[in-house]
C-alpha cells in the first residue's frame, strides 16, 4: 500500500506540472480549458481514492485539494463532485461500480436535502423507473459523461446513474446565471418520463439519509484549506505570512 501512496503522489505531481502549463487565469471562465484540466487530473487517477482505505482517502483528499485548489475553483468543484459520486457508489457496494469508476460522474442530488419536498418523483416500470421533475444546478455538462440523480419513490430516496446528455425525457431547459465559475457549464434539466434502469440504481434509503451523510463530509474543509494555502503564498509581508501559516496549521489540526 505504501507503493500505492507513492504512486498517487507521483501522479499528483505529474498532473500539477501539466495543469501549470495551461492559461490558469482562464480555467474558471472557459469550459474547454476546464475540461482539459479535469481530464489531466482524471487521467492521472487523482480521483481514484476508492483504491485506498478510509484513513488513507482522507489524507490523500487533503493532499489533493491542498495542491489543486489554488489553480482553479471550478476544477476543485468538479473534483468534489466526482469524489462524492465514487464514494456513494463505494459505500453502497454498488454492483456496477467498477464500470462507472471508468466514467466521469457528476452529481445532481442536493435537492434531496429538501426532506419535506419531492422535487424529482418516480413511477415504477418494466426494468426501471420513469423520473419527473427538475434538476437544478447540475454542473459539468459536457465534462461529466454521467450524472448521479436523486429521486423519491414510495417514501424513500434513491440515487441512480444516467447519461448526462440531452436524450428522450432529459432536456436542458436553461443555463443559470453565475458570477463565478462560468466554465462549470451549470445547467437546469427537465425530466419528463425519463427512463433509468434498475441495474443503475446505486442506493435506496429512508428520506433524510443524504442530508445526514452530507453533514459528516469534510471535503469542503479540505478545499477551503487549499484555497487559503494559495492565498498565503501570495502574501508579500513575511511576518504576516508566518502568522497566517501558523493559523492555518491550527485549523488543519481541528478538522
Amino acid at each position: 500500500m505504501e507503493e500505492s501512496l507513492k504512486e498517487y503522489t507521483s501522479n499528483l505531481n505529474n498532473a500539477i506540472n501539466s495543469i501549470e502549463n495551461l492559461p490558469l487565469d482562464k480555467i474558471d471562465e472557459n469550459i474547454f480549458l476546464l475540461k482539459e484540466a479535469f481530464d489531466i487530473a482524471y487521467e492521472n487517477e487523482l480521483f481514484s481514492l476508492y483504491n485506498f482505505n478510509t484513513k488513507e482517502q482522507d489524507l490523500l483528499k487533503l493532499e489533493l485539494f491542498s495542491n489543486i485548489t489554488k489553480y482553479s475553483g471550478s476544477l476543485t468543484f468538479l473534483g468534489i463532485q466526482i469524489l462524492a459520486a465514487n464514494s456513494i457508489m463505494n459505500k453502497n457496494n454498488f454492483k456496477r461500480k467498477e464500470y462507472f469508476y471508468n466514467k466521469k460522474c457528476g452529481i445532481a442530488i442536493n435537492h434531496l436535502r429538501a426532506n419535506n419536498k419531492t422535487l424529482v418523483s418516480a413511477t415504477k416500470c418494466k426494468d426501471g423507473y420513469r423520473l419527473n421533475g427538475t434538476l437544478t444546478w447540475a454542473s459539468g455538462y459536457k465534462i461529466f459523461d454521467h450524472l448521479l440523480i436523486g429521486f423519491h419513490f414510495e417514501g424513500k430516496e434513491f440515487e441512480v446513474l444516467a447519461p448526462f446528455e440531452e436524450i428522450q425525457g432529459f432536456n436542458i431547459i436553461e443555463v443559470p446565471d453565475v458570477f463565478v465559475g462560468q466554465s462549470l457549464n451549470t445547467v437546469n434539466v427537465k425530466l419528463k418520463d425519463f427512463f433509468v434502469e434498475d441495474q443503475n440504481i446505486v442506493s435506496s434509503n429512508e428520506i433524510g439519509n443524504y442530508t445526514k451523510n452530507k453533514s459528516k463530509s469534510k471535503t469542503i474543509h479540505y478545499a477551503i484549506y487549499g484555497l487559503a494555502l494559495g492565498a498565503v503564498k501570495c502574501i508579500d509581508d513575511e511576518d504576516f505570512k508566518k502568522i497566517q501559516r501558523k493559523n492555518l496549521s491550527v485549523l488543519k489540526r481541528s478538522f
